[in-house]
C-alpha cells in the first residue's frame, strides 16, 4: 500500500513517517524544503510546494495523510494559503479513482478556552478565530468526499523532542524553577497525547474501514492541574513558586467517540506524563541526567 504524506518535514510528519516505514508501508513524502534521508527503499521524497502548479500526487497512492499547513497560524496570508492547500488536496482526492482514504490532522485549538467543562465532537463552543473557522471549514468539505475521511482533532503532542504546548512548557518551567502563573488549579486536564499513541492510532485508521467522521483524541481519566504540577515537582524534586489565578479558562476532552467507534487505545494522563518525564532524550534536552 502506498501512502502520501503532506507536511512530511514537520515534527509530526517525521515521526509518523518513521513509524510507517517500520510497518513496511511505501511512503511518498511531500515537502517544500529539504528533508532528512531515510534508510529505506520504501520511501520517495517529492520536494514540491502544494501551492505550485507542479504539485502532483502519484497515481498509485491509496491513502493520504494530510499534515501540511503554512505557519504561523495567526497570519492572514498563511491562513489563506492553508485554505488553498486544503482545497487542492480535496480536488485531487475527488477526481482520483485510486485514493480511498484521507486522514486529516486537525486540532483541539478549534475549541474556545471558555468552554470550562468537557468538549466532544458534538458539544463545545468553537473559538471565533479565523484559524479555528478555517480548520472547521476544511473538516466539513473533506467529509463531503465520497471516500473514507477521518478528521483527527489532535491535542498537545509530547515525545517529539521539539514539543511546544501547555504541558511541555509547564514541565520546562517547573524544572527551571521559574515563577509563573497557571490558571484554575481545579481545572480538569487530559489535553495531551504521546507521539507513540498518535502513530498507533493513525495505523489503526489505515488498516480499518471505520465510518468517516471527526475524531477527538486525548488522554483518559482527566485529572486536576494541581495534581499534574505535584507529579512534575516530585519527579524533579523541586517546589515551584506557582501563582494560581482565579481565571476560569480551559476545557477537557470527552474522547468516548474515539474509544467506542474507532478503537482508540487511550492512555491515562499520569501514564503519558510519566513516560514523557522518563524519556532520556527529553530529559537531556532539559539538562536532566
Amino acid at each position: 500500500m502506498r501512502i502520501f504524506i503532506t507536511g512530511a518535514r514537520g515534527k509530526l510528519g517525521k515521526h509518523i513517517t518513521k513509524y510507517l516505514l517500520k510497518k513496511k508501508y511505501y511512503c511518498y513524502l511531500n515537502t517544500r524544503k529539504k528533508i532528512e534521508s531515510f534508510k529505506s527503499k520504501k520511501v520517495k521524497i517529492l520536494k514540491c510546494d502544494i501551492l505550485s502548479n507542479k504539485f502532483k500526487i502519484p497515481d498509485d497512492v491509496k491513502i493520504i495523510i494530510h499534515l501540511a499547513a503554512s505557519t504561523p497560524s495567526n497570519s492572514k496570508q498563511n491562513l489563506k494559503e492553508n485554505h488553498i492547500i486544503d482545497n487542492k488536496i480535496y480536488r485531487y482526492i475527488k477526481k482520483s479513482k485510486n485514493i480511498s482514504k484521507l486522514i486529516f490532522l486537525s486540532t483541539v485549538k478549534i475549541y474556545s478556552e471558555k468552554n470550562l467543562k468537557s468538549v466532544s465532537e458534538k458539544e463545545g463552543v468553537f473559538d471565533k478565530s479565523i484559524y479555528s473557522m478555517q480548520k472547521i471549514s476544511s473538516e466539513k468539505f473533506f467529509l463531503s468526499l465520497k471516500k473514507k475521511v477521518y478528521n483527527v482533532r489532535v491535542p498537545g503532542i509530547i515525545g517529539t523532542k521539539n514539543d511546544n504546548n501547555f504541558l511541555s512548557n509547564l514541565i520546562k518551567n517547573i524544572y527551571k524553577n521559574k515563577s509563573f502563573k497557571v490558571y484554575n488549579q481545579d481545572q480538569k486536564f487530559n489535553n495531551v497525547l504521546h507521539i507513540d499513541d498518535l502513530n498507533e492510532f493513525i495505523h489503526n485508521l489505515i488498516v480499518n474501514n471505520y465510518n468517516s467522521g471527526n475524531i477527538l483524541l486525548g488522554a483518559k481519566e482527566p485529572i486536576k492541574l494541581k495534581k499534574i504540577v505535584e507529579i512534575i515537582e516530585k519527579f524533579f524534586k523541586v517546589k515551584n513558586h506557582i501563582s494560581w489565578t482565579n481565571e476560569k479558562n480551559g476545557f477537557y476532552l470527552n474522547i468516548r467517540n474515539a474509544v467506542t467507534n474507532y478503537n482508540f487505545k487511550a492512555k491515562r494522563v499520569v501514564t503519558i506524563l510519566n513516560k514523557y518525564l522518563k524519556q532520556k532524550d527529553i530529559n537531556k534536552t532539559m539538562g536532566v541526567n
